[in-house]
């Protein structure tokens, strides 16, 4: 995930069997969004 202030809070309750990592900023390559969007521009 981002490091959107709302996925940040300590409100997110998160179920046991899963694990958040935050996305380190500035890195487009992991996000997903960003690849569908390269993908689009050089098709």
């Amino acid at each position: 995930m981002d490091q959107a202030g709302w996925h940040m809070t300590g409100k997110l309750e998160v179920p046991e069997n899963i694990s958040i990592i935050a996305l380190p900023p500035k890195c487009p390559e992991l996000n997903l969004v960003e690849n569908i969007w390269q993908f689009m521009r050089d098709n």
